[in-house]
């Protein structure tokens, strides 16, 4: 009987023990870290802009390949 008490204080202690500890309050940060968002609307605007001039300046060189492989 002595053993069940134990046993059922040792169950009542894990119980009331919280799951987690607090290591240092809450504070709320005066600036964002990250993601810095103009920089990457700039960086993927001049990807976009390589991109499609890329696209413009090689399409009709490679349909005069094609039609000369073609042929």
């Amino acid at each position: 009987q002595l053993a069940s008490q134990v046993e059922q204080a040792k169950l009542q202690v894990n119980k009331d023990t919280p799951v987690f500890t607090t290591i240092r309050p809450v504070t709320i940060p005066f600036e964002k870290s990250a993601p810095k968002r103009s920089l990457i609307v700039i960086v993927f605007a001049f990807l976009g802009l390589v991109l499609s001039s890329g696209f413009v300046l090689v399409k009709e060189p490679a349909k005069e390949i094609l039609k000369s492989i073609r042929s």
